[in-house]
């Protein structure tokens, strides 16, 4: 019976030893995991309120043989003093290097959330020609958060993903650019046609005459000149006036500039514009 008694005892302390290993594995293994669980979400909370600037090249929207590269920051919050640079220096155009370009040489002071520089680095063709496909440098980024913190990264640029590429529709972005281009471009054109129109019917309703002893007046609007009209005599222009009745009265009170109008005196003149011609009613002369 003691035997007996003593193997239970045995038993269950061996059965609590288990136990409360299994417990303090547990919380081993809970306090590990909440570790780990709050260093990602103070990631996460970091990444949330920081800048992100990338560095990469793609195909241009306008042809897809032309490479651009790209710095954008894909962040929350605005990058300021980005400063980059090419390890090693890569030579886009014979005898230039991309080191010689402003955001390389000069840095970028301040990128906004979803701000991007664009730039034309060359064609496919031309870095074919010059052996640059196969070349790939790595672009380093520095750059700081509004409260100074600092962050850097790297990027490998590489060009062989563009090998074999090819388009067989152009990006609609650019279709609907040059459709809106052709439609100016209508416009401008029926704009055009209408003030030419407007222009024709202009001179036609304003355009007066009036038959003198010596030849005829007339006054006509100017073209391209609203609110200006012309006084001359058959093909000698005469002195500009701002209304109809301007001209007229000039005519009128022999103010003319023409000598051989003005100093006659043997001549009657006309009153107003009642005396004059409209040049709808020219075949009543």
């Amino acid at each position: 019976m003691d035997s007996s008694l003593q193997q239970l005892q045995a038993w269950a302390t061996v059965a609590a030893t288990a136990v409360a290993a299994l417990t303090l594995a547990a919380l081993v293994w809970y306090t590990i995991e909440t570790h780990r669980l709050r260093i990602a979400a103070e990631r996460q909370s970091k990444a949330a309120i920081s800048p992100d600037v990338s560095v990469y090249v793609v195909p241009s929207r306008m042809w897809l043989n032309f490479i651009n590269m790209e710095i954008a920051n894909f962040g929350f919050t605005p990058a300021h003093n980005i400063r980059l640079h090419a390890n090693p220096d890569f030579e886009y155009r014979k005898g230039e290097f991309i080191s010689q370009l402003g955001p390389f040489k000069n840095g970028i002071n301040h990128l906004p959330p979803g701000g991007k520089v664009v730039f034309f680095l060359g064609s496919v063709m031309d870095f074919k020609a010059a052996g640059r496909m196969e070349s790939s440098f790595r672009a380093l980024t520095n750059y700081q958060d509004r409260h100074g913190a600092t962050f850097s990264h790297e990027y490998e640029i590489s060009f062989k993903f563009l090998e074999g590429l090819s388009s067989i529709e152009r990006d609609p972005a650019i279709t609907i650019a040059d459709d809106f281009e052709s439609l100016r471009k209508a416009v401008e054109t029926w704009s055009s046609e209408a003030i030419k129109e407007i222009d024709r019917n202009r001179w036609k309703q304003d355009s007066y005459f009036y038959r003198s002893p010596i030849g005829v007046f007339w006054i006509r609007p100017m073209t391209g000149r609203v609110g200006r009209y012309q006084l001359g005599i058959d093909s000698l222009p005469l002195h500009e006036h701002y209304s109809l009745y301007e001209a007229a009265e000039a005519v009128h009170q022999k103010k003319t500039g023409y000598s051989l109008w003005d100093n006659r005196q043997d001549v009657e003149t006309p009153a107003d514009l009642t005396k004059w011609t409209v040049e709808g009613n020219q075949a009543t002369w």
